[in-house]
């Protein structure tokens, strides 16, 4: 996982990859801070972690989201 402090008091959201035992596909999860949400902080995360997926050589990635999430 990867906790992300801008501001270095406080975690304002964390982003995690979880690969599968095949080594070609992998589950990110992420969650940002109520106050944080809406402003990028998510995507930004997301993006870097898609960057790291590329590095591992994964094929493909995959991310479950709720319905009531924006």
């Amino acid at each position: 996982m990867y906790p992300v402090n801008l501001h270095k008091t406080e975690i304002l959201g964390v982003v995690r990859l979880i690969i599968e035992p095949d080594g070609k596909n992998g589950e990110i999860a992420f969650i940002v801070a109520g106050p944080w949400q809406g402003l990028g902080l998510g995507l930004k995360m997301v993006n870097y972690m898609i960057e790291i997926c590329e590095d591992k050589g994964l094929e493909t990635v995959y991310a479950f989201m709720l319905p009531d999430n924006q």
